[in-house]
């Protein structure tokens, strides 16, 4: 697969947007993805894409530059279009998720080839129909970026709080 060259824009960061809409456990699966670009893109800014309550888990990944929450389909449209993104790889390839993309003006979209939702992309990424593991499958969306996918184990990352609470309640 040939791989493809982000555009450049003047006077505004490289930006990936990543999205997984619902679904706690799947968000956390989907968190290698998010290593492997960091590596891939040291300079950019990556963000995550979710709805709530899902993308609470991710508020405090330090390699997120941010977190979106889909909070209406007009008013996240118009957020990512503010932001300016490059490249948008989603992870959930459904019709909402799709759309969203498509008008927010973002040049290069990475997803899945379910249905007629492969239009909607400018670019598709197949995962090996041999593999059912999701992170694999996942990270098979990376390489259309020119990534070299590294299995890396899903991880969350805890507010200070968070850890507090908990210690609190194993005590």
């Amino acid at each position: 697969m040939e791989s493809v060259s982000l555009p450049a824009r003047k006077g505004v960061p490289l930006r990936i947007l990543v999205t997984r809409l619902r679904y706690l456990g799947d968000v956390i699966l989907t968190t290698p993805v998010i290593d492997v670009l960091q590596v891939c893109f040291p300079e950019a800014e990556i963000w995550y894409m979710a709805e709530p309550p899902h993308m609470s888990i991710l508020e405090n990944h330090p390699g997120l530059a941010g977190v979106i929450e889909v909070d209406g389909t007009l008013s996240t449209i118009r957020k990512l279009r503010k932001l300016r993104f490059a490249a948008a790889i989603d992870l959930f390839y459904n019709p909402r998720s799709a759309n969203i993309l498509r008008l927010s003006n973002i040049p290069v979209r990475i997803g899945g080839g379910r249905k007629w939702r492969r239009r909607l992309y400018t670019h598709i990424f197949e995962g090996d129909r041999n593999i059912r593991n999701a992170i694999c499958q996942h990270l098979s969306a990376v390489r259309v970026l020119g990534c070299e996918p590294v299995v890396r184990r899903p991880r969350i990352y805890l507010s200070a709080a968070e850890l507090e609470s908990g210690r609190n309640a194993v005590e």
